[in-house]
């Protein structure tokens, strides 16, 4: 006759997931104060500025010719860019240095034997 071992009883585990706590939602509160106002304005000048009417609302033609007599004509004007203030740097090249064995030395590992 076999009795098989005593097993624990099985409880359902703990869930994984819980919600996030919220935090609870604030609630303005309700401003019903009216802005205290002065019955008469704080400055006793009124300023009251009106649009202003033209009754052209363009501006004028304004046809201004290019000059036409030599008099009238600047000279011209040639700018050189300004000489630097230093001479160009010069273009060097520098080879890398040479390694000090002639020929680099052969690296072999070989495969690890199964056992």
């Amino acid at each position: 006759m076999y009795i098989a071992p005593l097993e624990p009883e099985l409880l359902a585990p703990d869930p994984k997931y819980r919600e996030p706590v919220l935090p609870e939602l604030a609630v303005p509160v309700l401003n019903i104060r009216t802005p205290l106002t002065p019955l008469t304005p704080a400055f006793a000048v009124l300023i009251n500025n009106e649009p202003l009417v033209v009754a052209d609302p363009y501006p004028l033609n304004n046809d201004t010719r290019p000059p036409v007599d030599d008099d009238d004509r600047p000279e011209d004007i040639t700018t050189s860019p300004p000489l630097p203030l230093l001479p160009e740097p010069t273009v060097t090249y520098t080879d890398p240095d040479r390694p000090l064995t002639a020929v680099p030395e052969p690296t072999y590992t070989a495969p690890l034997a199964p056992h």
